[in-house]
Order: structure tokens, then sequence, then C-alpha cells
């Protein structure tokens, strides 16, 4: 995996996660990175966890 990934957070044994450029949401498998969202954004790096559970949940 070439992309630095700044959070992930673990929802139904899928794990997705945000890269360090804060933009986009990416599914993690296996050994790749799939981009479900190019226009997720994180607006707070503290809260990574729960912008993700609320942008994959809803």
């Amino acid at each position: 995996m070439d992309k630095e990934l700044i959070g992930h957070t673990i929802i139904e044994n899928k794990t997705y996660a945000v890269g360090n450029d804060k933009k986009g949401l990416y599914l993690v498998k296996d050994n790749s990175i799939e981009l479900l969202d190019p226009n997720f954004i994180v607006n707070n790096i503290e809260l990574v966890h729960l912008e993700i559970m609320l942008k994959v949940l809803s």
C-alpha cells in the first residue's frame, strides 16, 4: 500500500480508513485499498473514527 492512512475504523469486520491527504474514504481489504468516496473530508482528525462511522452507517 503506498498511501499512508491517518485513521481507521472497523465496522462489521470491514476496515474503513482515510488517507494522509485527509480526503477520501477507503475500504482496506487484503493488501489493497479501494476508494469508496473521493469527496469524504475529515473535519477533525481527533474525531476521525466517529466521522467514518457516521458516513458508513448513514
